[in-house]
Formats: structure tokens, C-alpha cells, sequence
């Protein structure tokens, strides 16, 4: 299972890791949202506008799944997903130049 890391526990140099729980997303979103937050692999225009904190353009891009499930992609991304992974277009960009959680353990 994918995991990531503990934001205060990361700052202070320990290496804890907590598991990324994928659940809660429409299951035609996880495979595309865990490599995005694993590789920093890009993503849809949907997914893209969701991280970047667009709700204009997300709900303009959702499918019906995905409309539906925007209360679960907000609880989704503060809870689960690594909080510098989205945000803004620059948190976005600078997510995927660095490779994702890979990309940064390996940097680490």
C-alpha cells in the first residue's frame, strides 16, 4: 500500500510512514490518483482542476460519478493525500517535477 509521509514527523527528520487510503474515491479515479500522488504521473482535466483547487473548473470537468463525489474528494485530499501534492497550480507543478512520493523519498 502506498504510503506517505507524517508532515510532523517529517519536518523534525523521523521517517514514519502512513498509508494513503484510495477508498473513499470513485473506483475509476483511484488508479489515475494514486499514480499522480506516487509518480507524479499528469492526470485529466478533472483531476487536474480538483488539486488545483478550481472548483469552477472541477465541477465544469466531473462526471456524474465525480459530482457526486466532490464532498469525498475534499475529505480525500485533507485527509489522506500529501498536503504540498495539491493546492494551487504551483503545488501541482512542483509535485509532478519532483516525481511524486517516489521522486521525493528519493530526494529524502
Amino acid at each position: 500500500m502506498p504510503v506517505r509521509q507524517a508532515g510532523s514527523d517529517q519536518e523534525a527528520g523521523v521517517n514514519h510512514h502512513i498509508p494513503v487510503n484510495y477508498d473513499q474515491l470513485p473506483g475509476h479515479m483511484r488508479e489515475s490518483t494514486r499514480a499522480y500522488i506516487e509518480t507524479g504521473r499528469p492526470v485529466g482535466d478533472f483531476l487536474t482542476a480538483v488539486l488545483q483547487n478550481n472548483l469552477m473548473e472541477a465541477f465544469r470537468r466531473a462526471d456524474d460519478k465525480n459530482r457526486a463525489a466532490m464532498p469525498e474528494w475534499v475529505c480525500f485530499l485533507h485527509n489522506e493525500a500529501p498536503a504540498d501534492c495539491y493546492g494551487s497550480r504551483q503545488a501541482v507543478k512542483a509535485w509532478r517535477e519532483r516525481g511524486g512520493m517516489n521522486g521525493k523519498a528519493g530526494a529524502a
